[in-house]
């Protein structure tokens, strides 16, 4: 059975009509009243988030060399990375930044369109084994917290469940995707660096809108928010992922407008990194255009 693809206007409608209602919920006058340190916490965001795909490029060129020889530069893996984030920020349900690096393997390793697409696919069986992490890691430090669930009676079990997750996941891809038990232990750590990264960032420019945040609060909320937005009801989980984030946090009493503003601080420093993957691509092809001459 297939699944069942919305189309873009439906999707479309679903991005507009989630921040619609979250601009409707927005206090204009708190936006009104931020000052020049936004702009400073959401260039620490754009210049955290260049910093993170890092370890992510580092990933993708580890799992590629595994399944061809001829393997990735490391200028070539991030610059791949810096392209795919154009196009998942400014062509969201078109292409897609995994698909621009499928092709993009492809074109500059030989690997066909099978390896390509499986090492993509292991890259993000990874990224959601780390999520799940981060988000038990989350409650076993505050989870306690959450008000009508009382998390603190089941610590033992939340690390247990820890553990298990994490050997499942290292276990699974170095049997089913035939990589050397190191290998796939490397990856993994790599992707709960990158998305550990993340949440600290976002705890950062959250801290900014709403003082005295606990870190914890980050640990859960943006696990949540990145796999909501694996559902494709939306336009590149525009407005999917404002929502979700608005909804947790406040689980933890954080009001509507500081919850807003956040997520599209978190947001706009994703764009920026887009523009800038945007750029180096125009570049990029307008120097092999020089070249073919």
């Amino acid at each position: 059975m297939k699944p069942i693809k919305l189309p873009k206007s439906v999707k479309a409608t679903v991005s507009i009509t989630l921040l619609a209602g979250l601009f409707y919920l927005l206090d204009w006058q708190r936006l009104a009243s931020l000052d020049a340190y936004a702009l400073l916490y959401i260039a620490i965001g754009t210049t955290g988030t260049l910093g993170l795909n890092l370890f992510m490029a580092t990933r993708w060129r580890l799992l590629i060399g595994q399944k061809n020889p001829r393997n990735l530069s490391f200028a070539k893996a991030y610059q791949g990375y810096l392209f795919g984030a154009f196009f998942n920020i400014f062509m969201p349900g078109a292409i897609g930044g995994d698909l621009m690096r499928i092709n993009y393997a492809m074109s500059h390793t030989g690997i066909n369109l099978k390896t390509s697409g499986l090492i993509i696919f292991m890259e993000r069986l990874f990224g959601v084994g780390a999520l799940l992490s981060l988000f038990l890691i989350g409650l076993l430090l505050g989870g306690a917290n959450l008000p009508h669930i009382d998390f603190g009676q089941y610590q033992i079990h939340l690390l247990i469940a820890a553990v298990v997750l994490l050997s499942l996941i290292i276990i699974f891809a170095s049997r089913r995707f035939r990589l050397p038990l190191h290998t796939a232990i490397t990856a993994f750590l790599l992707s709960l660096l990158a998305q550990g990264s993340d949440a600290l960032l976002s705890w950062l420019i959250l801290s900014y809108v709403f003082p005295e945040t606990p870190l914890f609060w980050l640990l859960i909320a943006m696990p949540v928010a990145i796999i909501a937005t694996l559902l494709p009801i939306s336009l590149g989980g525009l407005g999917v992922r404002e929502g979700t984030l608005v909804g947790v946090l406040a689980l933890f009493g954080v009001d509507p407008s500081s919850a807003i503003l956040f997520s599209f601080m978190v947001y706009l420093s994703k764009v920026l990194v887009g523009l800038i993957g945007g750029i180096m691509l125009n570049l990029s092809r307008s120097s092999e255009q020089l070249q073919s001459r």
